[in-house]
């Protein structure tokens, strides 16, 4: 009698692991791939011109694009801006997994002012078209990039060091000059 208690107890505990294994592999495999997602009010750059980001709560994830020959996504999945980046005093952004660029355009340049904030994750890139440069990076305020996320081709970097934050871990710059630290 012992032993038939513990065969079942022992049958409904494999029966419960392997319900709870089936619903985790269906939760997985319905949610998909990860999905296009934007965010607040200054998510959505013009189509032409400067891109001003004045508001909080802004988050752009999953637009990426990939070189040729790398997965079928094309350069459609990128957010093309065709002027400067500024992020204003108590302007907030966030970027996961997305690509940014600046079209093919040389001298554009962005600009994080005093209490603006840039928040780079998941391999999230900003870049001036082939052969072309970002005239320059500007951190008044915080710029936090970690998790492979990169600048490329960037003329030169000035941080102003009275009032920036800066973190970056994990991530790399395409620097073509010089790096500027400044008391402003």
């Amino acid at each position: 009698m012992k032993h038939s208690r513990t065969i079942i107890i022992g049958a409904l505990l494999v029966l419960l692991v392997t319900v709870f294994v089936i619903l985790a592999y269906a939760s997985v495999t319905a949610a998909g791939p990860e999905k296009k997602e934007k965010k607040g009010e200054d998510s959505d750059p013009p189509d032409n011109g400067d891109w001003i980001i004045d508001s909080t709560g802004n988050y752009i994830g999953n637009y990426t694009v990939w070189a040729e020959g790398d997965p079928p996504t094309t350069h459609d999945d990128s957010i093309k801006i065709d002027g400067n980046i500024t992020i204003k005093d108590g302007g907030e952004i966030t970027l996961f997994n997305t690509t940014i660029n600046m079209t093919d355009h040389s001298d554009f340049h962005i600009i994080i002012e005093e209490n603006g904030t840039l928040i780079m994750r998941n391999m999230s890139t900003i870049f001036n078209g082939v052969g072309s440069y970002i005239g320059f990076l500007e951190i008044d305020g915080t710029l936090d990039a970690e998790e492979a996320s990169n600048f490329n081709n960037i003329k030169d970097i000035y941080i102003n060091s009275t009032n920036a934050s800066v973190n970056i871990s994990g991530c790399s710059f395409g620097l073509l000059n010089s790096f500027h630290i400044t008391n402003m």
